[in-house]
């Protein structure tokens, strides 16, 4: 696991961003993967979002963005604490990760996730644009939104739960800290 520490002028808080490579665009683990990183982080009522905010006031709001490509995927967790704050954020953030990788989650949370990303993409559809992106994705990446939205649903909590164990764990995370200078 790699840790970056560096101070920087003009900040007043530390920023926290843990990196995780992830499957690329094609891959069969996209689908739990998308559900998993929901769960972790996406609203206010993720695991993440209740554990650094609710529960122990570390900050305001987490950051998170799951990109997946032809030839690369990574996700990104970020957020800013207090500098004497870094140490406890860290710790209650692998905590959080560890326990999604060995612990089952809820009925409610897969549902609830799997209802967001219907939701999500379901909105990239019918927004702006929609038959021209439908199209680019289908004819430059392969990528049929419907298929994707049918491979959601079918997500189950083992599937959540390898993702987690495969990908997002704190040993395969690397972690970048910006300390006020």
């Amino acid at each position: 696991r790699i840790i970056n520490e560096k101070g920087f002028e003009g900040i007043s808080r530390a920023h926290i961003i843990y990196l995780f490579r992830t499957p690329t665009l094609h891959h069969t683990d996209n689908p739990p993967l998308f559900i998993a990183t929901d769960i972790l982080c996406d609203i206010s009522s993720s695991r993440l979002y209740k554990a650094l905010r609710e529960e122990e006031g570390l900050t305001y709001g987490i950051s998170r963005e799951l990109t997946v490509a032809n030839d690369y995927g990574n996700y990104f967790v970020s957020f800013d604490v207090d500098q004497k704050d870094v140490r406890k954020a860290i710790d209650r953030t692998d905590n959080e990760l560890i326990k999604l990788s060995a612990e089952d989650i809820s009925d409610e949370e897969l549902e609830e996730a799997r209802k967001r990303l219907g939701i999500n993409a379901l909105s990239d559809i019918y927004g702006p644009g929609v038959s021209a992106n439908i199209r680019l994705e289908l004819d430059r990446y392969n990528f049929n939104k419907f298929s994707y939205i049918k491979s959601i649903f079918s997500v189950e909590k083992h599937d959540v739960k390898r993702v987690f164990q495969e990908y997002l764990t704190p040993d395969k995370s690397m972690v970048n800290i910006a300390y006020p200078a």
